[in-house]
């Protein structure tokens, strides 16, 4: 019985990735990178088409709903406040870094006289 088990193990051949992928790439390639290269110009040709589309299609969707476009404003205007915000703070403390330095450079030079 365990004989007849194992020589059906046997019997089942294995494919692994590279014995299978190996070949298809040898035989292929010239084909796959003339493909990619003409799907990027065909994407390169069609992206202004593609973003004019998905930009007609948020319209829509605002002249539907203006409360969706209120949020939105709304969140572009937090984002720009907080941006702002962080902004004036590091200007502040590249300020006060600066007046730290002139401070410094100026009790240095009363040292040397």
């Amino acid at each position: 019985m365990e004989d007849s088990k194992s020589e059906v193990n046997e019997e089942i051949p294995t494919v692994s990735a590279q014995s299978f992928l190996s070949p298809f790439f040898s035989t292929y390639s010239w084909f796959l990178v003339i493909g990619a290269i003409l799907l990027y110009f065909v994407w390169l040709k069609l992206r202004p088409y593609w973003y004019k589309w998905q930009d007609s299609r948020d319209d829509a969707r605002y002249h539907k709903d203006p409360d969706v476009a209120l949020a939105r404003m709304e969140a572009m205007e937090t984002a720009r406040r907080r941006l702002q915000e962080k902004h004036d703070a590091d200007a502040a403390a590249y300020k006060q870094r600066m007046e730290q330095i002139e401070e410094i450079g100026r009790a240095s030079c009363r040292e040397r006289v």
